[in-house]
């Protein structure tokens, strides 16, 4: 499909904040920063996201306006969607661990083999 992918700095075995990538504000940074850069056409959660929840406040919706781009993803991703679309019309999808292709297994990611034990909210971006 041409797609390529492209790891986002918090998809990272080393950074955890108890099940999370991070602290709610660092989640919504990587997230807005994703949907604000032109060169990103999709974005791809690597699991569901059991700290959702807690950035839900601080998502840049303009520029989900400004760019509209497919968040695809299951679990608490399905509440970022919800949001989304209440509060801006944009449509998401959902998909069940839609990672698990881009490796030998769900814990892998391309070529690069890297591990990535399970915790929420952590992004792979295609463009």
């Amino acid at each position: 499909m041409g797609f390529r992918v492209r790891v986002s700095p918090m998809v990272d075995p080393a950074r955890h904040r108890w099940w999370a990538s991070g602290t709610p504000a660092e989640q919504a940074g990587e997230l807005n920063a994703l949907l604000r850069d032109p060169e990103v056409r999709a974005v791809i959660t690597h699991t569901g996201g059991q700290a959702t929840i807690g950035y839900l406040d601080l998502i840049d919706l303009d520029a989900t306006r400004a760019d509209p781009k497919p968040i695809i993803g299951y679990s608490d991703i399905s509440v970022l969607r919800i949001v989304l679309y209440a509060k801006t019309g944009f449509v998401g999808f959902h998909a069940d661990i839609v990672t698990h292709g881009f490796g030998s297994d769900w814990y892998t990611l391309g070529e690069e083999g890297l591990e990535m034990p399970e915790a929420g909210g952590r992004t792979a971006v295609m463009k």
